[in-house]
């Protein structure tokens, strides 16, 4: 294939969207809202002499939006360690990634996965100061043989310093 082209609608049979063309086997798709159940589906095309044919459309795919969560706080420092706690969004089988920074605008990165709203914050350098934010997301298995995580926005961010 060239491409594939991601098609989106808000009811399953309804009029579909482009989305985009892309030459990747996967896309962000930004400014949905929260709650809001969306079908897409893919076709893949190929550019041969200057034009271009499409292949048949896949089954299509719902994805609903999860919640943010909120309330994220950060408590009980020590000299290398942060709890951290948020509320937590209702809905099956929700997860959630927490990602960390010593920077509050740059250079987060994922410190784990897990399946309860808390957790401790450990291996941390006395006297830092860290900024944390949290975001929820689900497995989605399409069918196909693969699975997708559905995510939220993001908490906003917060910070908290261990003791020196």
């Amino acid at each position: 294939a060239s491409g594939y082209q991601l098609m989106r609608s808000t009811s399953a049979y309804g009029t579909y969207t482009s989305v985009c063309f892309t030459t990747k086997t996967n896309r962000l798709d930004t400014g949905l809202n929260v709650g809001t159940r969306y079908y897409y589906k893919v076709r893949a095309y190929v550019n041969i002499g200057g034009k271009t044919y499409y292949g048949s459309y896949s089954p299509y795919m719902p994805v609903t939006v999860p919640v943010a969560p909120t309330g994220l706080k950060v408590s009980n420092a020590t000299r290398s360690s942060l709890a951290l706690n948020w509320n937590q969004v209702s809905g099956q089988s929700i997860m959630y990634e927490i990602w960390r920074s010593t920077d509050r605008n740059t250079g987060y990165v994922c410190i784990g996965r897990f399946d309860v709203p808390h957790k401790i914050s450990t291996e941390l350098r006395p006297g830092t100061t860290y900024y944390y934010k949290v975001r929820a997301y689900y497995y989605y298995y399409d069918g196909n043989g693969d699975i997708h995580r559905i995510y939220s926005a993001y908490t906003p961010v917060v910070s908290g310093t261990t003791k020196k």
